[in-house]
């Protein structure tokens, strides 16, 4: 019965420029399977991928070989891709409608550097309740590229079930190492790659 859990749960995958990492994580956060392949040059520039057939090629040959064929997937859309913000909204509106407003404030009061966003925003804990603004954070990443990476993970083999942002996805594992985090501490993570910081 082990043996057909360990089968089905999610793999995590990373794709950055030049590398693509597969981290599994079991029940209790500790990292089960850890496998990193180098990505042939110009398969990837800045997130979007700029050859899709050769990157299907190479997705489907690399689920082959680490044999993790119709597994769910988490991936990370990639980091040159998200806008997070600061934003402003009505106080009075709904948690559920906050996103609609974003939608409909597109080319009014919000611009993107893209068409078509993904766009979730998280209210921020309502300082002063009589206030007519709220805060929260806005995160974007242009529809396309999002859905071509998860469209390219299950042609290969892959089922896509979440697309998350990388320092979030690495804040909520460190929230379930650590007990002893104070939610008014500030914590600054540093992620040193090949070609970014």
């Amino acid at each position: 019965m082990r043996l057909f859990y360990s089968r089905r749960q999610p793999i995590n995958l990373v794709v950055d420029d030049y590398v693509l990492r597969m981290v599994e994580i079991g029940r209790d956060w500790k990292i089960r399977n850890l496998k990193e392949k180098l990505l042939p040059p110009g398969l990837l520039e800045h997130g979007r991928i700029l050859d899709d057939i050769a990157f299907f090629q190479f997705m489907q040959e690399t689920v082959r070989e680490w044999k993790v064929q119709r597994r769910p997937v988490r991936f990370y859309a990639p980091d040159s891709l998200i806008i997070m913000r600061p934003v402003e909204f009505p106080a009075d509106l709904a948690d559920e409608e906050i996103n609609g407003h974003f939608y409909m404030e597109l080319g009014q009061s919000l611009y993107l550097p893209f068409d078509d966003p993904i766009i979730d925003v998280y209210p921020l804990p309502q300082e002063d309740p009589r206030a007519e603004v709220r805060t929260g954070l806005l995160f974007a990443a242009p529809e396309e590229e999002v859905r071509k990476l998860s469209g390219i993970f299950e042609d290969a083999g892959l089922m896509p079930v979440a697309c998350d942002i990388r320092s979030l996805g690495i804040y909520r594992y460190y929230l379930n190492q650590k007990a002893s985090i104070k939610p008014e501490d500030v914590y600054l993570f540093l992620e040193v790659n090949l070609n970014s910081t």
